[in-house]
Parts: C-alpha cells; structure tokens; sequence
C-alpha cells in the first residue's frame, strides 16, 4: 500500500479493520498481461497507460489497476508478484451506475449478484462492483488527487 500526503483525510471517512481512507492502485499479477488489460479497457473503458507486454496501468475514475505479469521480477527486490487472496471493490458512482452494474454481469463468471451490486470471478481474481450513489460527483476534487 501507497500512503500519499497530498490526499485530504477528511474527504472520506476511513474504512475496514486497518481504517484505511482511501486505496488507489491495486496489483493484479496474472498470466496474460494483453488479454487482462484488454478486458479493464474494452469493458469498463479503463484508459490505459505505461503499456508493455509485462506491465501496464489501467486507470478509470480515481482507480488504477497495476496489471502485471507472474513472470516479471520487481525491481530493486528481484521478487515475483504473487496474486493476492481478496476481493478488490470498484464503487461505482452515478445514477446510472447500478443499470452499469447489472449490464456487466453478462457473459462473466457471477459469483454474487443482488440489488446494485455483484461479484465477478476473473482470471482468479474476486472483483466486486457496487453501485455507491450516495458519492459525490467531484470526489476527485475533494480527496485533492492530481
């Protein structure tokens, strides 16, 4: 986890058993680093960013996905990534976001699914959307992110 200075702490209240405020960037080490980051892009409309074969940012709203592959060595450490056992959550905001929700479900791996949220199994990976339209609109703006 990346603590960064510049993000106000009273914009969200803080969250889970390490009250955590607010998380950014979540890892995902997967085989194919082309067919996962296609997949961000091509259904969720995540920009992409820093593409190589073995690495590449996925960026949609104030969330960034780090795909990367099982193969590639981290740098200064020479270690690899190992996927992590969680469900990452993607709060989706807007009045739209729970029609967003139910649209995505097809063609997936369900996992869960009711009222404005559900959970997708991908290449092993938990990843849950939740509808949040109680999030205001300039979030963004709020948490003071670049």
């Amino acid at each position: 986890m990346i603590a960064h200075r510049y993000v106000r702490e009273d914009a969200l209240p803080q969250n889970g058993p390490v009250q955590i405020l607010y998380l950014r960037e979540v890892g995902f080490p997967v085989e194919d680093v082309s067919a996962f980051r296609g997949w961000l892009s091509g259904r969720f409309g995540m920009k992409l960013a820093k593409v190589h074969d073995d690495f590449t940012f996925a960026i949609g709203g104030t969330a960034h996905a780090v795909v990367v592959s099982k193969r590639r060595r981290w740098i200064p450490i020479g270690m690899l990534a190992l996927p992590p056992n969680m469900t990452v959550t993607f709060g989706l905001s807007g009045r739209d976001a729970p029609a967003r929700v139910r649209a995505w479900a097809e063609g997936e791996t369900l996992l869960a699914a009711g009222g404005d949220e559900l959970t997708i199994l991908r290449d092993g990976y938990r990843i849950r959307f939740a509808a949040k339209t109680d999030v205001p609109a300039d979030i963004a703006a709020r948490l003071n992110l670049p």
